[in-house]
């Protein structure tokens, strides 16, 4: 008989790392935190303290902690790593995208003047008067201000840059 994989385990080590793997993802625990003494985190759980040293080894084979003999375990996680574009959108907050645009985009604007050929900046034109024309359409405005940042990043020459618009 297999477990159902959407059932989260009350048992054993693999309990303790779900339990634990949660509070750090959620920031019970913070990156840097150390956590409570393998002895204090057993009478907690509930469990006996090898099954804490097992999961705390489980977790640090996975990164999410750091094992220092004689200081004790501390977190290491600084949160979720994006695998995607969609990911990394579901991750930031509108400040941050603007913290990052403002670091980056006077760079590629710099790049783009150096690069860009007569035709790129007749696309850029073109996308620019749309812009002006869409008035209250927010929808449009933001396509075509997303158009144009990418067409920009392609006037760069730049392929990590054109990466991080795409």
């Amino acid at each position: 008989m297999t477990a159902d994989p959407g059932l989260v385990p009350t048992k054993g080590a693999n309990a303790v790392v779900v339990r634990l793997r949660r509070a750090i993802e959620t920031g019970i625990y913070s990156d840097g935190d150390q956590l409570p003494p393998e002895r204090q985190l057993a009478l907690a759980l509930g469990t006996a303290r090898s099954t804490v040293r097992k999961a705390l080894d489980q977790l640090e084979g996975r990164g999410l902690v750091v094992r220092r003999v004689g200081s004790g375990t501390f977190v290491n996680y600084s949160g979720p790593i994006a695998t995607s574009a969609g990911d990394v959108a579901d991750l930031i907050s509108p400040l941050q995208l603007i913290e990052v645009r403002l670091a980056v985009e006077p760079s590629m604007a710099r790049l783009a003047t150096i690069h860009a050929s007569s035709k790129d900046l007749d696309q850029m034109g073109a996308v620019l008067a749309e812009l002006d024309a869409c008035g209250a359409d927010q929808d449009r405005f933001t396509r075509l201000d997303s158009d144009f940042h990418l067409a920009l990043a392609r006037c760069s020459r730049n392929p990590l840059m054109l990466h991080i618009y795409q």
